[in-house]
């Protein structure tokens, strides 16, 4: 019974300890757009609202096939093919200031979106911000995960949408991905009585099939591509 009690609280007093250090550490954007022939280069600003320094690792991955039921995740270390350099990859904050975190973009003509995820992740304890010195015990903490896209200079943001009775069907037939932020089923064109249906994001190639809860009313789909918003009824 002691024995219980006392891994409980180890549990507990692990839990305390990571929560605070999570709330700390705060980023000024977790998407990020790259257009191919434009700006190649974004900054993130890492903020510590803590009374303790934060010493942070920057991961990048590629996303293989986002469009499918199991992409595949891939890191990428090497910066001379990784398709984003991540300037500084390790770097320490001092309590109440700012780190900029520059993003670049050796990418240049793509047909198609590419998918990235940036993994921001602060430690408990010290480590040295030479990258090739090696870091020994260290704890990792909870961080942030930002999605970085590259995507072509010429976009196609196609959704075909199919409504047939009381299914809704939607098909990203572009080379972009389409943030379906929602869909609404309303009872009249003036959207005063209408059911949320939850939204998604569609990834070039990307279907997704919907069972609506009537057959009749108005659908209302609100969507972006980047910083580009619409509306679109059915």
């Amino acid at each position: 019974m002691m024995k219980t009690r006392y891994i409980f609280s180890l549990f507990l007093l692990g839990f305390i300890i990571a929560v605070p250090v999570q709330a700390n550490m705060v980023v000024n954007k977790i998407i990020i757009n790259f257009y191919s022939g434009k700006t190649a280069r974004e900054d993130v600003e890492v903020f510590n609202s803590g009374k303790e320094a934060l010493y942070i690792s920057a991961k990048l991955f590629e996303i293989i096939q986002p469009e499918s039921k199991a992409p595949e995740r891939r890191e990428l270390t090497d910066p001379r093919d990784a398709g984003i350099i991540i300037s500084p990859n390790r770097f320490i904050v001092a309590p109440g200031q700012r780190k900029v975190v520059r993003l670049i973009t050796t990418q240049s003509a793509i047909d198609k979106d590419k998918v990235y995820r940036i993994l921001m992740q602060p430690h408990a304890g010290k480590f040295t911000t030479d990258s090739t010195q090696k870091a020994a015990g260290i704890k990792i903490i909870l961080g942030y995960e930002l999605l970085a896209f590259i995507r072509p200079a010429n976009l196609d943001a196609s959704l075909q949408v199919q409504r047939k009775g009381k299914s809704l069907a939607l098909h990203n037939t572009g080379n972009t991905n389409i943030n379906v932020r929602e869909i609404k089923l309303c009872q009249d064109t003036e959207q005063q009585h209408c059911e949320i249906l939850g939204g998604k994001r569609l990834y070039s190639g990307q279907q997704w099939q919907l069972n609506l809860p009537q057959a009749e009313g108005q659908i209302f789909i609100r969507k972006s591509v980047g910083n580009a918003f619409s509306v679109d009824e059915y």
